[in-house]
């Protein structure tokens, strides 16, 4: 959250974050790890780094979703209660041309994974009448 907050989101440049080809394709922390080392012994400022940091993660969804070969992408678990993230990642799949969902009414984390336990229960306690 405190990574979140600082954010400048004026900030477009992203570290990289590369996935690699293989089946099933990693993304390389280690480029980003020292870019990010590299910016904070610059003295770049903190709200700099943090948007570069939001910004590489929304890039490699889009890498991820072209390996997925879909058109509709759903955004959902808790790292999409990050507001600067969920629009971030949305921001580039619609640029990319996939149809993106995001939650609108029940909350992305365990919130979402709460009802979801409570309708199951609740689906389950009417068969057993």
């Amino acid at each position: 959250m405190s990574l979140e907050y600082c954010a400048d989101p004026a900030v477009e440049e992203a570290y990289p974050f590369p996935l690699s080809d293989a089946t099933p394709a990693m993304a390389d922390w280690e480029p980003l790890v020292r870019a990010v080392l590299e910016d904070r012994r610059a003295g770049l400022p903190v709200a700099v780094i943090a948007a570069k940091f939001h910004n590489a993660l929304a890039d490699l969804a889009v890498d991820v979703a072209r390996r997925a070969n879909g058109s509709q992408i759903a955004l959902t678990g808790g790292c999409f209660q990050n507001a600067l993230l969920t629009v971030r990642v949305r921001e580039r799949l619609l640029a990319a041309g996939y149809n993106v969902y995001i939650h609108q009414e029940i909350p992305p984390g365990d919130g979402g994974i709460a009802l979801g336990q409570v309708l199951v229960a609740a689906a389950g306690c009417s068969d057993r009448s």
